[in-house]
């Protein structure tokens, strides 16, 4: 399926009309990739040196991508990103809690492994050159 999303047409040198084409899987594999990259930069959070502020600001990195990824993505894949930002919202909000318990935290963080699988293996046919990997709880 080729639907135009965004488009500009302007004349060359020779008259001719050239047109630049966005193409809705174009749009949600650029959101995915974006996605991709936000979630793989957990490796860069600090808790020991950082404390949860590291966290936080990840889940803020990854719920800004998952916004843009559910503007461009398709109703195919609608259900799963909007699982993916509900699993981060709940991460979120039992990081935010000073009385989660540890199992509280754990069960968030394993929803939000269980929603990006979904969510990996949803696009990753779609969106072969982005890189996303299955998260091992």
């Amino acid at each position: 399926m080729t639907l135009l999303v965004a488009g500009a047409a302007c004349a060359s040198d020779d008259g001719a009309a050239t047109a630049t084409t966005l193409t809705v899987q174009e749009r949600y594999c650029q959101s995915w990739s974006e996605v991709a990259t936000a979630f793989d930069a957990f490796d860069q959070v600090d808790v020991l040196n950082q404390g949860l502020d590291s966290v936080r600001a990840y889940v803020d990195g990854l719920q800004t991508a998952l916004e843009g990824l559910e503007v461009a993505a398709t109703d195919n894949f609608q259900p799963k990103v909007e699982a993916m930002r509900t699993s981060l919202r709940d991460l979120a909000d039992t990081l935010g809690s000073t009385t989660a318990p540890a199992a509280q935290t754990r069960a968030a963080l394993t929803a939000l492994d269980d929603s990006w699988n979904e969510l990996v293996a949803a696009l990753q046919t779609d969106c072969p050159s982005v890189s996303a990997n299955i998260a091992s709880g």
